[in-house]
């Protein structure tokens, strides 16, 4: 998917996370991969930053996960938006199960 932040945009595929990044995120955040999807849904400062250091690695961006910095709300609000634009994107009509997938978020 693409996450339009800061007026830029970003590709991230979480389905694309690698063993290396998620043993790295759980050492620095204690997230394990299912903590992840939860905190995002919570909009747990750990999980964003996770996945916001994880969409800039994703990016060719290597960065210190505990040196990250970025404004939390507004990249949940982007991460949510993408999800949400992608699944319109699978089913325009809106009526697929799939749009339930799309977490809840503060």
């Amino acid at each position: 998917m693409i996450v339009n932040f800061e007026d830029k945009d970003f590709q991230f595929d979480l389905d694309e996370i690698d063993v290396t990044q998620a043993t790295y995120i759980q050492n620095h955040t204690g997230l394990t991969l299912s903590g992840l999807w939860q905190g995002f849904r919570e909009s747990d400062p750990k999980a964003l930053r996770a996945l916001y250091w994880l969409m800039q690695n994703q990016n060719g961006v290597t960065m210190d996960i505990n040196k990250v910095n970025f404004k939390a709300l507004k990249f949940d609000k982007a991460l949510t938006d993408a999800m949400v634009a992608e699944v319109e994107a699978t089913d325009p009509t809106g009526e697929s199960p799939a749009a339930e997938t799309v977490p809840e978020t503060n």
